[in-house]
């Protein structure tokens, strides 16, 4: 019994010590899904979802606002064979490619995000928004393909334990590119099957990522320096 009472006490002067504590970033490692959009699979979300694992930093501006960032690697999948439609000469495709990326991605919290153990305006868990422009390189078979991706994307925060969080989320990336999905040059053309030219953002390739992120928080904000 005296374990127990010692181990509470203990549990409670650990929440009171991170009550204030505020943290300038933190650093994790994620894992999940990626899945491809385009002229292979254009209506079916996680059709021939493929792992996507990375690093994570995210660069805490204030409660509600961040600047996440990371290195990714995944890999998307595709077959025409499980679309409705019928593809010129009754031609069908299959591809697999590995993708990289890298870039950074703005977040805005619903709710003031934090250690929020006695404290009504810091919450421990939020939902949260974000928008970005992502780097991504493609490397051959067929031909090697850099192109920038806008991004966009919602999902949640969770602070697991004081300087432990949880993220989970989901976004959409718009490559500027069609040519994602071509990695072999005979056969059935995937940038442009039907004939129709592409411009700006219009027909081009994309994909998401549903992401679960472990992070832990580093270099502790000074919250008294101006009180002192």
């Amino acid at each position: 019994m005296l374990c127990v009472i010692a181990a509470i006490f203990h549990a409670g002067q650990l929440k009171a010590q991170y009550v204030d504590e505020e943290y300038r970033m933190d650093l994790g490692v994620t894992a999940g899904a990626a899945f491809y959009m385009g002229d292979a699979n254009y209506k079916t979300p996680l059709a021939d979802a493929r792992l996507a694992v990375g690093i994570d930093a995210r660069f805490n501006l204030n409660q509600r606002m961040a600047v996440r960032t990371g290195i990714r690697m995944m890999q998307i999948a595709g077959d025409t064979r499980r679309m409705e439609g019928v593809f010129p000469g009754g031609e069908w495709k299959s591809f697999q490619r590995t993708l990289y990326e890298c870039g950074g991605e703005f977040e805005l919290n619903f709710w003031p995000y934090g250690n929020g153990w006695g404290r009504g305006d810091i919450r421990r868990f939020t939902p949260y928004i974000t928008a970005g422009l992502m780097v991504i390189y493609a490397p051959a078979p067929q031909e090697d393909i850099i192109t920038p991706a806008p991004t966009l994307g919602a999902g949640v925060k969770y602070k697991l334990a004081p300087r432990w969080n949880v993220t989970c989320g989901i976004a959409m990336r718009f490559s500027l590119s069609d040519k994602l999905d071509v990695t072999e040059g005979s056969g059935l053309n995937l940038d442009d099957p039907y004939g129709v030219e592409s411009s700006g953002m219009k027909n081009k390739d994309s994909y998401g990522v549903l992401m679960l992120t472990v992070s832990y928080d580093l270099f502790a904000r000074c919250n008294n320096c101006n009180k002192e």
